[in-house]
């Protein structure tokens, strides 16, 4: 639930921060998962034991508008060497450029790309699997470049478009259909 308040953003940080690195306090232990926080850890173990991932759109973002107190949340876990990254079901860009952007509007030092995970991003690890194979990139217009970048063959046309489909079936689209991708 967005916070009403800059101040009351201000206090749900510190709270979090106190809680995770001066007391972390046993946790639940699922069978074959790895316990995050021993019993009696220092403060500095603990830094290392955990970290924060925020979405992108509602938290920090409304839009292109900042939300209030969502950059000093984001200085606050820098100083407090608090691990981070950003994640959205956005995409159409390259990581380092939502990184740039994320630096410039939260008005912080250098967001890394590898703090970054767009919608696509799992897709990077699959252009060398899918090499010389047909995959269809649905998304905005610059998906194709963010799938050339990752790997994919967009040049020979194994990595082809909807409407590159599209374009080179006739009939595809009932009469009248298509006109907007210039079919």
């Amino acid at each position: 639930q967005p916070f009403r308040s800059h101040h009351n953003a201000r206090l749900a940080m510190r709270r979090i921060l106190r809680a995770a690195t001066l007391h972390p306090g046993p946790r639940a232990k699922p069978d074959g998962c790895r316990q995050v926080f021993a019993r009696k850890s220092s403060t500095a173990r603990a830094r290392k034991n955990w970290g924060v991932v925020m979405d992108i759109d509602g938290v920090v973002l409304r839009g292109n508008e900042l939300i209030p107190g969502s950059a000093e949340a984001v200085r606050m876990l820098r100083e407090a060497d608090v691990p981070f990254a950003f994640m959205t079901n956005g995409g159409g860009v390259m990581e380092a450029a939502k990184a740039c952007e994320s630096s410039e509007l939260l008005n912080i030092a250098s967001i890394d790309e590898s703090q970054v995970l767009l919608s696509h991003t799992p897709m990077r690890a699959l252009a060398e699997r899918y090499s010389r194979r047909r995959v269809v990139i649905v998304g905005s217009k610059d998906t194709t470049a963010v799938a050339q970048a990752y790997g994919f063959d967009v040049e020979g046309r194994w990595a082809v478009t909807p409407q590159q489909i599209a374009a080179g079936t006739l009939g595809i689209y009932p009469k009248g259909y298509g006109q907007e991708l210039g079919l």
